[in-house]
């Protein structure tokens, strides 16, 4: 399998490979907390975010995902929206001083 494979539909009997290889890479464990329970595949940069800078396609390289467990994954997708939510709100900020 190639390290950056096109878009991959979630469920896909290749999302479904790419993720085991994912697991297995990272041991079956989480790579925050070590948990073997519940666990994920998370994009690193978000796939939105890939997409907004025309990397649409890096989305699912190998070296863009991760193993979390279910609550790390939550943990880091909550941190990561309210870091967002901070920026475009320090953006709207400073479009009212300028």
């Amino acid at each position: 399998m190639a390290s950056r494979p096109a878009q991959i539909d979630v469920g896909s009997s290749r999302w479904r490979a790419l993720r085991q290889r994912i697991i297995n890479r990272d041991g079956g464990r989480c790579v925050i907390c070590g948990s073997s329970e519940r666990l994920e595949v998370d994009h690193i940069v978000e796939r939105a975010d890939l997409a907004a800078l025309g990397q649409a396609d890096a989305a699912n390289d190998i070296n863009n995902l991760q193993c979390l467990c279910h609550a790390c994954h939550l943990a880091k997708t909550t941190a990561m929206r309210r870091a967002r939510a901070n920026v475009t709100q320090s953006d709207r900020s400073m479009d009212r001083v300028a």
